[in-house]
């Protein structure tokens, strides 16, 4: 999936382009306020991260899934409509990823997850940021549109964090969010 995207955006290193926009949004991502609509999970993975005191390659991997898991909540979307712990039973048209381990377990790197488009597996891997680059490839190299409940969500990852711009109108819940993080 990532070489096809290579093929198609040459110059475009989509895994190191990621994680250096995901490093420049992620703590910041995690010391925005919480909701009290915040779903159970992405609360678990947050007070997880943060009760960590260890420093290191761990904790940033850990901040960095964490601030994954959490970014559908802070632009008002939910996280199922792009990431499922469980059997993925839910019938979807659009890429997904599907992860049967438990919170703690993705944020020690000691999980794997499923890709999926079209209900069919596309691939597997075992680290969750990889997870989401493969997803925004497998919209890319598939030519799919977002899902119109997850649209802010992927534009977020598209845009502020892996730097691949389009011709789309600009998303106010994202430009919000970005506003947001540059007051921290």
């Amino acid at each position: 999936m990532l070489q096809e995207f290579q093929r198609l955006r040459p110059g475009k290193e989509m895994m190191a382009d990621f994680y250096s926009g995901l490093e420049r949004v992620a703590e910041k991502l995690m010391r925005l306020p919480c909701s009290t609509k915040e779903i159970e999970l992405t609360r678990n993975a947050r007070d997880l991260v943060l009760r960590q005191t260890k420093t290191g390659n761990k904790r940033q991997y850990a901040v960095k899934c964490c601030a994954l898991l959490l970014l559908p909540q802070k632009l008002k979307e939910k996280l199922s409509i792009i990431f499922e712990t469980g059997n993925g039973e839910e019938l979807r048209s659009h890429p997904f990823i599907i992860c049967k381990n438990s919170m703690a377990q993705i944020l020690t790197g000691e999980a794997s997850f499923k890709l999926c488009a079209d209900n069919m597996d596309v691939c597997e891997t075992d680290c969750l940021l990889k997870a989401f680059v493969l997803l925004l490839a497998c919209f890319y190299v598939f030519n799919m549109v977002y899902p119109t409940k997850g649209l802010s969500t992927l534009t977020f990852m598209q845009k502020p964090i892996l730097n691949l711009q389009d011709d789309s109108k600009n998303d106010l819940k994202v430009i919000r969010l970005l506003s947001s993080l540059n007051e921290i």
